[in-house]
């Protein structure tokens, strides 16, 4: 009898397979070049912890032998592309990612991704999630294209009982699964196109019927140059939908209007108004809520960059309660020469709670924005943002403020060395009728790569993260790698990391890891000319 793993690898290579026969054709037979790469290898770890869900980085790491990689590339005559890159697939955190392609005519692509999230220190309550993703992509002629594309999401695991003891009205497990997919008609002929779209999602969960739900939506979008004054374009999209929670006698109907305009009479201005509307109306109660947004936007181009600014306004209500929204925004940036870029910009959205039913009444939010960029030469590159937000409840007593301040550089020495690092100081203050809680963070990055010998690379990074104030946190990553290749075909590949985290305010919060990945890796090759 075939286990999990053992079907998901049959599975895979069967799935290449048949796909490469059904797209490839005669032609495949006739002549073909493939290459691709073989890696085997293992992991050895050890590890010193009070907790094991203390640094995500870890969910994933297993001890023992593993296939690491395989990678294949492959040309079928006349002119079919495949890729086919296949990592860890001996374990629970297996990855992988399919392409075929012919070149102006269709596209097939697939891809899995498989891992563990731990939710308790001994790492027994886990959850395994598995995702599979494919879409393909036909154009039987040159303004017409076809697209489809399905997706598999499935998260079983243990729950943990909040406080720790006690039992959760949720179980003790969950089990979801949710299918989801649609096609897409295109026609695109010049300045104008048409797409017709349909979507459907279907999510069950196996330990609970009574959540079961499935939704279908239908959609169309139209974009076309306005046929009365040709420097006005305008974007039109429409859809409707049905959601039911068929258990739970729960019925919804989705309608939705999105209309953009974009006029540019003349090469420094531009104007954009967008319109949304949205209405939801629950078949099984009769109430109705309704979302509508009016959103204004122009900007002035000159000689080093742009002016833009904008304003928006949006209603929500439904049966119980009213709300509404002004939105503003103002900006800049300047480019000189593609070596200095600057860019500021500056948002406000304010909430009105009209009859003062939501949970949060009224909020008002500003976020300030800056960005500075250096290409001082080819090589070397520096920059750094700021960021700056603040957010109040007013009727309840609450403010919460923070502001982000983080630098980079990128520097290259051709057969040399590639260096890049980045450090950030985020503080964050709240404020509620209790007290209040601040915390501030510092968080370093860096990698540093030499290859001047050659055949041989050589790397290291290190990320560290620390949390003050309010909170007394300290996490780092040392990496250091290397891979020396033996007649261009044979490659040995050494990998060490170091974890490590403490959180000094609770008792046994911490992890300290060491893990080394070795591999050998060979890449082929196999050619065949045409007879």
């Amino acid at each position: 009898m075939l286990t999990y793993r053992t079907r998901y690898s049959v599975s895979v290579v069967f799935a290449f397979l048949a796909t490469v026969a059904i797209f490839a054709g005669p032609s495949a037979v006739k002549a073909g070049t493939f290459d691709g790469t073989l890696a085997l290898g293992g992991a050895v770890t050890e590890e010193d912890y009070g907790d094991l869900a203390s640094i995500q980085e870890t969910y994933n790491i297993y001890d023992g032998f593993r296939v690491t990689r395989f990678q294949l590339n492959g040309i079928f005559n006349p002119k079919n592309y495949f890729r086919l890159n296949l990592r860890d697939i001996n374990l629970a955190s297996r990855k992988g990612d399919f392409v075929y392609r012919v070149p102006g005519t269709f596209q097939f692509t697939s891809s899995y991704r498989q891992n563990r999230w731990v939710f308790d220190p001994e790492r027994v309550v886990t959850s395994d999630r598995k995702n599979w993703r494919f879409q393909a992509n036909y154009r039987p002629a040159k303004s017409w294209r076809i697209i489809a594309n399905y997706g598999l999401n499935h998260r079983n695991g243990n729950r943990l009982s909040y406080p720790l003891g006690t039992s959760s009205w949720l179980g003790t497990g969950y089990d979801y699964l949710l299918n989801s997919g649609g096609i897409e008609a295109q026609y695109i002929r010049g300045p104008r196109g048409l797409a017709l779209r349909y979507d459907i999602t279907d999510f069950s969960n196996k330990l609970d019927e009574q959540t079961d739900r499935r939704g279908h939506l239908v959609s169309a979008r139209i974009h076309s140059r306005c046929k009365i004054y040709d420097k006005w374009t305008h974007f039109v999209r429409g859809s409707y939908g049905k959601h039911n929670v068929p258990n739970a006698y729960v019925y919804f109907t989705l309608a939705n209007i999105q209309y953009t305009g974009v006029v540019r009479p003349i090469d420094w201005f531009q104007f954009k108004y967008n319109l949304y509307w949205n209405r939801v109306y629950d078949r099984s109660t009769a109430l109705r809520s309704k979302d509508l947004q009016n959103n204004f936007d122009a900007d002035f181009y000159y000689k080093f960059g742009r002016v833009f600014g904008g304003y928006g306004y949006e209603t929500n209500n439904d049966d119980l309660r009213e709300t509404n929204y002004n939105k503003y925004r103002l900006g800049a940036t300047f480019n000189y020469q593609k070596r200095v870029y600057a860019k500021v910009n500056y948002s406000n959205r304010a909430k009105n709670d009209v009859e003062k039913r939501t949970l949060l009444k009224d909020i008002e939010s500003d976020l300030i924005r800056g960005e500075l960029k250096f290409t001082l030469t080819d090589e070397l590159v520096i920059g750094g943002h700021y960021v700056n937000g603040e957010r109040e409840f007013p009727d309840i007593g609450t403010k919460s403020t923070g502001q982000r301040t983080d630098g980079y550089l990128s520097y290259t020495l051709p057969g040399w060395i590639t260096l890049y690092g980045d450090y950030s100081y985020n503080l964050e203050e709240h404020k509620d009728r209790v007290g209040t809680f601040d915390t501030d963070s510092q968080i370093l990055t860096s990698r540093l790569t030499f290859d001047r010998v050659k055949d041989l690379m050589l790397a290291g990074g290190v990320r560290y993260v620390r949390v003050g104030k309010d909170l007394d946190i300290r996490k780092y990553i040392l990496s250091f790698e290397g891979e020396y290749t033996i007649a261009d075909v044979y490659h040995l590949e050494l990998k060490y990391n170091v974890y490590d985290y403490d959180d000094y305010l609770i008792q046994n919060r911490y992890y300290k890891g060491d893990v080394v990945w070795f591999n050998v890796a060979y890449d082929f090759g196999y050619g065949r000319s045409e007879n």
